[in-house]
This record gives C-alpha cells, structure tokens and sequence, in this order.
C-alpha cells in the first residue's frame, strides 16, 4: 500500500513540473494563437449572362390603357388594380374581349297618315357581335330594330283606327379600316331585312275603308362606323345603306295587289357613352331609318321616314 502512494505521488510531481515548464504569456498579455494565411478568394466575377432568344411576338395590338379608378381605402391585387396601366382593350385591364352585346329602349317618331297623327312610337334597339381573333381586324356585326304604335280616334260619328309595327335587322361582316390610340374606324358589308306592316281602319254612316299593308325588303348592304375613345368615354357614328327590292301588298276590302319596285334605305346611328364599370358602358343614341318607296294606306309609292332616341347598356364578354 505504501509502495502504491509513493507511485502516485511521483506522477503527480512529474506532471506539475511539465506545466511549469511551458511557456507564459506575461500579465495582461492575451496568449498568442498561431494564424494561418488564408486561402487565396475565389474569383468573384459575376458569370457571362448567355443572350436570351427572341420570343415569337404577340399578334395582338396594343390597346389602350385603364381608365384610372384608384381608391386608397381599398387594396388591390395587380391584376385587379384601376391603375394598372397594363393597356387592355376599352379600358378593361384584361385581354380584348371578342363578344360584344347591347339592348337599348327605342322612342321616337315617323311619318304620319293623314288621318293619324301618331305622337310617338316605342320599340327596341338591339346589337350583338364578335370578333374572330384577338386582334380585332375582322368580325361580324348584327343589329336590330322592333317598334309600334297605335292610334284611335272616334270623333262622332266616324271613327279612325290604325296601327303598324316595323322590324329590321341586318347581319354585316365588319373589318378594320384605320386604328390609332383613341380612333377606330370600320367597313361594313352584308345584309338587311325589313318588314312593315300596317292597318288602317275608316268607318262613317256613308263609308267603310279597311286597308292592310305589308311591306318586306331584302337588300344587301355597306357601311361604316367612326368611334372615339377618351378615357371611360366614348363616341360613335354609324351609317349605313341598304339597296333591294321592295315587295308591296295592300288588302283593300278584301282585294289585294301586289308590287315589287327598288329603293334603298340608309340609317344613321349616333352615341356616346360613359364607361360603368370593367366591360360594361352606358349609352345614349339616337337612330335614323328612311326608305325611298313605300306603300301606305291611300299612299302607293311614297316614302317613310322613323328617328328616334335610344338608351340602354352595352356589355363586352
């Protein structure tokens, strides 16, 4: 056992005066560490960008750019924002929509009997349409007109009564003529139908006069329509002229006759209107109709003239 504690008593001595024999740092002097050099830096030049290839450009023309209605309250997302300024087409901040639709109230008023006095006539205005690409070069173009009226009166002792409806509706390949940021203008080419129809009714102790009338045209048609776009506003004029036969038939107290002759019909269309919302306008307009040769009650061969107001909304799809 003593032998065991002189043993460990030796290799404790030993140790101590190997830690003695090492160097010290002096008194507030840090202990110095060996540094190695370091490595030579990587080259740090950015890489060669390689050149990037052209894509194949977009066959659609740029188009317009957003009507700005910023609000700071709200929080948009950038597809979604007013102020996008992206260029979308009529204001929209989205690709050009091909389909277009509008449905307006009709009034107005035309040429009278002589015996009627219509004071105003009431009907529908309708337009439709597409365009057969996104570049909207080329598309088609459909429009139609309904209106009516009805008069009475009874003075005694004879008594007047007469009404007519007028429909027509034509159907037009439309192409681009001229476009720059705010104008656009476009031919047209195609077809009108148009039918009339009227009865007048005299009836007095002495004399009975029942005449009905029906008047169909079937022409082919050209065209051309200006518009001019400034921020959510816009303006547009349209003419049109149709030449075609027109057939005639009057019923005269159970007699008839027939007639075929030509005329043509030119319409007028004007209107402005004011962007609602993405894609959807207000519109107000006003509409011209006349035709060259005409059957009437007591009027064989004359002419008729229809304007009118319209008033209604226009959607793009």
């Amino acid at each position: 056992m003593t032998g065991r504690r002189l043993l460990m008593a030796s290799f404790l001595l030993g140790c101590g005066i190997h830690v003695q024999a090492q160097e010290r740092p002096a008194i507030g002097e840090l202990p110095r560490r060996s540094v190695q050099p370091f490595a030579a830096e990587p080259n740090c030049d950015p890489p060669v960008l390689l050149p990037v290839p052209d894509g194949k450009p977009s066959s659609r023309k740029p188009c317009r750019s957003c009507a700005n209605e910023y609000n700071p309250n709200h929080v948009y997302l950038p597809d979604a924002s007013p102020d996008c300024q992206t260029g979308g087409c009529d204001g929209d901040c989205q690709p050009c929509r091909q389909y277009w639709l509008e449905a307006d109230f009709f009034i107005g008023r035309s040429s009278n009997l002589p015996n009627v006095k219509n004071r105003f006539l009431y009907g529908a205005y309708a337009e439709a349409g597409y365009w057969f690409s996104e570049d909207r070069t080329l598309g088609l173009d459909l429009s139609f007109l309904t209106t009516q009226a009805d008069y009475r009166d009874a003075p005694i002792p004879a008594s007047v009564e007469s009404r007519f409806s007028l429909s027509t509706g034509d159907a037009n390949l439309r192409t681009e003529f001229y476009s720059n940021q705010n104008l656009r203008i476009d031919g047209l080419i195609g077809y009108r139908y148009l039918r009339f129809d009227e009865k007048l009714t005299l009836a007095a102790p002495t004399l009975f006069v029942d005449q009905q009338v029906q008047n169909i045209l079937n022409a082919g048609q050209i065209g051309i329509n200006a518009e001019y776009r400034f921020g959510p506003y816009f303006a547009e004029v349209l003419g049109k002229l149709a030449v075609g036969q027109m057939s005639g038939r009057l019923d005269q107290n159970y007699t008839r006759t027939t007639e075929n002759d030509w005329c043509f019909v030119p319409t007028l269309g004007a209107r402005v209107g004011y962007q609602l919302g993405e894609s959807l306008w207000g519109t107000l307009g006003y509409q011209l109709l006349y035709v060259s040769n005409f059957d009437r009650p007591n009027q064989p061969d004359t002419d008729y003239l229809l304007h009118g107001l319209t008033v209604g909304l226009m959607k793009r799809f």
